[in-house]
């Protein structure tokens, strides 16, 4: 639970017919530093598969509070959720089972993550959720990937994501008096659109080395033949779309997927949604479905 007054005067505005219902509590376990500190707010425990299983609106209301922009975004899954048992119907369903803890089986499966940004901010946003489900070392087992639509800005982006991860991450780790071997490889990754679609091509779709296949990259982006995620005939073929791919390729919120990269794109996942919506909103979406999605 976040909290903060969401009213100027810090009232609080009963929703309708809430007295005769139930808070429905989740609890992110938010972490809130010093008030000087320069570390970010984190969270003890990532939105589960589950986090909706016993959620009955017709007895439970939920009441969300806000004290960052990091807060929403990581919300952002469970108002997705939300919106789509609302569509679904009101009686509760059944979820796979909580698996937050990444089995070696799991990383093995684990798709390399591409998301295109245009935004510092958006960048510290990414790192602080990849962060959310397993710490410093999950950057590398995620396989994150940051593109920018030039060389230069990927230079700077990787500066500011080093710079990022410095000052925020490595000293809460010190405060915490844990071990500051990072290993090499712990670096975000950040490319051109040239270099990225070399990076589909020689990784994924046609890999170098030997006893590796080649998969399939997934546009996550609105698209007349992408498999919807949601409440719908196709949402469960989505969802383990989502789970075997070889990467993931989230596009600019400016103008989509490059077509460099959508010409190695051979099948699409879409948000149901009437528009397209914030890059980071869309990877938080991506990344909760990616991380519970069991692989077997």
């Amino acid at each position: 639970h976040d909290y903060e007054d969401y009213h100027d005067d810090g009232s609080s505005k009963r929703l309708p017919n809430e007295q005769s219902r139930l808070p429905f509590h989740m609890d992110l376990g938010i972490i809130v530093q010093e008030p000087n500190s320069v570390v970010p707010p984190s969270i003890d425990n990532p939105l589960t598969y589950d986090c909706l299983e016993n959620f009955d609106p017709t007895q439970y209301y939920i009441s969300l509070y806000v004290i960052t922009r990091m807060c929403t975004v990581r919300l952002t899954p469970l108002l997705y959720q939300l919106s789509q048992r609302l569509l679904g119907g009101d009686a509760p369903t059944t979820t796979q089972p909580t698996n937050t803890s990444i089995s070696p089986q799991q990383q093995r499966h684990s798709p390399l993550i591409m998301v295109c940004l245009e935004k510092i901010a958006n960048l510290y946003r990414v790192i602080m959720l990849v962060r959310d489900y397993g710490g410093l070392s999950s950057l590398a087992q995620r396989n994150l990937v940051v593109v920018c639509k030039s060389k230069s800005t990927a230079k700077r982006f990787h500066s500011e994501a080093q710079t990022f991860i410095s000052k925020n991450f490595l000293l809460e780790e010190k405060e915490r008096g844990e071990s500051l071997l990072v290993p090499p490889h712990f670096v975000v990754r950040v490319v051109s659109i040239e270099e990225a679609r070399e990076i589909l091509v020689n990784d994924i779709v046609n890999p170098s080395q030997q006893h590796q296949h080649s998969e399939v990259v997934i546009g996550f982006d609105l698209h007349e033949r992408a498999q919807t995620l949601g409440h719908c005939d196709d949402a469960n073929h989505a969802k383990v779309m989502l789970g075997t791919a070889g990467a993931v390729v989230l596009g600019y919120e400016s103008d989509g997927i490059p077509e460099k990269l959508q010409q190695v794109v051979s099948q699409y996942v879409q948000i149901q949604s009437r528009t397209s919506v914030n890059v980071v909103a869309a990877f938080s979406i991506a990344l909760h479905e990616i991380i519970m999605n069991d692989p077997c």
